[in-house]
């Protein structure tokens, strides 16, 4: 079995596993909008589930497409606007986030630190994929294609970032582990997109990389499943 047979089932099967977060994430947002409850965190967990359904929405049409395309070898141009759309949505949820669980949690000294140790190894991550592998790979003409491949690892980063809070309100016992399970998601994520990448701009990469960051991806999707599904069954147990 050949490396691309191995990478095609893999993104076929992350693919699947998308549409049946997407399930979870529509069945989450449904019932918390119609649900009460006087826990601080369900107000937030409203309108973060709702921007996150959004933005595995277009994840899972993107992979999709990008799957049909290697099957049946056929280009969708636009394929990429969903891309864009599912890191925006992410974006403005995990910021939202960010934002309000704020209002009722402060990181204490020792989170800040962590948080800063983490800031500076996602940044020097990023620089590296950027300067050291993206710009060096990319011709000189300004195309959409080029700006994309310099804002996508931008956009991942910030989310990535912005994602550390969920983890210290998690610990403090503002919000269930669904978000978690979601923000490890994106970690997980970050490190495929970081080997695709590295993949598809460096001459005599491992020929073995493609399947490990398919296999990163379908895992990162994995997470979000769980997340979702996490995310249901707390919001099923809501009074009201």
């Amino acid at each position: 079995m050949n490396t691309e047979l191995i990478t095609q089932i893999l993104e076929g099967l992350r693919s699947v596993t998308l549409l049946f977060a997407l399930f979870f994430a529509l069945f989450t947002v449904k019932t918390l909008m119609h649900k009460e409850s006087s826990h601080i965190a369900h107000g937030i967990k409203r309108k973060v589930f709702l921007w996150l359904m959004w933005g595995t929405f277009f994840l899972m049409a993107g992979v999709l497409l990008h799957y049909l395309s290697l099957t049946f070898n056929y280009s969708w141009e636009w394929v990429e606007l969903l891309f864009i759309l599912h890191y925006f949505f992410f974006l403005v949820a995990f910021a939202y986030f960010w934002n309000s669980s704020g209002k009722f949690h402060q990181l204490n000294h020792r989170d800040r630190w962590f948080f800063l140790g983490f800031v500076v190894l996602v940044l020097m991550a990023t620089t590296y994929l950027l300067w050291g592998v993206v710009l060096p790979g990319l011709d000189q003409v300004i195309s959409i294609e080029n700006i994309l491949n310099v804002l996508y690892p931008l956009f991942l980063a910030l989310i990535l970032v912005l994602t550390y809070s969920v983890h210290a309100r998690v610990k403090a016992g503002l919000i269930d582990r669904s978000l978690w399970y979601i923000a490890n998601g994106v970690f997980i994520y970050f490190i495929g997109y970081y080997l695709y990448t590295f993949t598809n701009f460096k001459e005599n990469a491992f020929t073995f990389l493609p399947v490990i960051y398919e296999g990163l991806f379908l895992l990162s999707s994995i997470y979000y499943l769980l997340g979702f599904a996490v995310a249901r069954k707390k919001a099923k147990e809501i009074k009201g």
